[in-house]
């Protein structure tokens, strides 16, 4: 993959995330207690689970960028962490963060 594709789009998808984690943060923020309804109160705190969880998830994404970004930099960009081979081109435009070849992803997850 072209490493000015890839650093356009890491960078896009970089931005979109920041927002995202900004606007969970401004809806994540309760200056009222709880509802007294029991029901109320369990819908309310499995939605903060869920806002608190999207956000981990989004800072997750958001250090792979940035890690993916410093590979660009350093002229490691697609190559596998783990095995030194070539992370293919499919893998990289699919998840242009992608730190390991298929086959070491598959072997880390396994």
């Amino acid at each position: 993959m072209d490493t000015a594709v890839a650093t356009k789009a890491l960078t896009q998808l970089h931005t979109e995330l920041e927002d995202r984690l900004k606007r969970l943060a401004d809806s994540v923020g309760r200056s009222e207690p709880l509802a007294k309804d029991s029901g109320e109160q369990a819908l309310e705190l499995e939605n903060i689970e869920v806002k608190d969880e999207l956000q981990r998830e989004a800072r997750s994404q958001l250090l792979l960028i940035d890690r993916a970004l410093k590979r660009i930099k350093d002229n490691h960009y697609g190559v596998c962490i783990d095995c030194d081979d070539m992370i293919s081109a499919t893998r990289l435009e699919a998840i242009p963060y992608a730190e390991r070849c298929i086959h070491c992803e598959e072997a880390l997850e396994a």
